[in-house]
């Protein structure tokens, strides 16, 4: 079973593992599907838990996993948490990471990153 962390913490859904993020983390730099930049700073908090789902266009376990974290973000987004996908494929591959969230009826709200600048963000 999963523990999330609640206020301004974030989990990471990644093979069913969460960690609380250091305060860089809070500055990674992402990108809206309609080109604005923000910060992951930006998206977390409100006493609300948040979710952020790190995706790429060509992982078929993300494809699996999305119904599952559709339902839980339809189920949860007005009362006690927030989901927040963020795909490393980069602003290169917008086209297809729009593909793949068609492609899975995506219904939470997904910000570009690429995974060389995560990884740099997620230095301490």
């Amino acid at each position: 079973m999963i523990k999330f962390l609640k206020a301004k913490s974030v989990c990471f859904m990644l093979m069913l593992v969460c960690i609380q993020l250091n305060n860089q983390a809070y500055g990674l730099e992402l990108t809206s599907m309609r080109g604005k930049v923000t910060s992951l700073a930006q998206l977390v908090g409100d006493d609300k838990w948040s979710i952020a789902v790190f995706w790429s266009h060509s992982c078929h376990i993300c494809r699996q996993e999305t119904p599952a974290i559709n339902e839980f973000h339809l189920k949860h987004k007005d009362s006690v948490a927030r989901v927040i996908g963020i795909s490393i494929d980069g602003n290169k591959k917008k086209r297809l990471i729009k593909k793949f969230m068609v492609d899975t009826s995506m219904q939470f709200p997904s910000y570009i990153t690429q995974l060389p600048a995560m990884a740099i963000d997620f230095l301490a």
